[in-house]
């Protein structure tokens, strides 16, 4: 009885989730669409920055940014408001790793995760 009871549940969730996503506009379809893929494809990514100090002269005193290329170079004074300090350069790269595509279903598991997390900041 309990069993039939759990099925009747998500049959009506079912239902009612099936009828608000029938009076959803195209536009809202689009974009929940557009934010489930995007989830799918960021979901798990992992980033590695690297730092690099420049000695010397070794880069022109501008900063510039990172492409596809190369990495990027930020320079900043020493002392802040000095004109005459001397100047540092940092390069950087910012690198994106474990970027394969994810299967829908980790998107499940996924949220009781961050439901867990969210917990933790209550």
């Amino acid at each position: 009885e309990g069993e039939n009871l759990d099925e009747d549940n998500a049959n009506a969730s079912h239902g009612r989730c099936i009828g608000c996503v029938n009076n959803l506009s195209k536009e809202a379809c689009i974009f929940l669409l557009q934010n489930w893929l995007l989830s799918l494809a960021l979901c798990d990514v992992s980033f590695f920055v690297s730092f690099q100090c420049l000695k010397d002269k070794k880069f022109k005193v501008m900063d510039s940014c990172q492409t596809c290329d190369h990495g990027g170079i930020a320079t900043f004074s020493t002392q802040n408001g000095v004109s005459d300090s001397p100047v540092v350069g940092v390069h950087y790269e910012v690198k994106v790793v474990d970027c394969d595509p994810k299967p829908a279903k980790k998107l499940r598991g996924r949220s009781k995760v961050e439901v867990k997390f969210q917990q933790l900041h209550k």
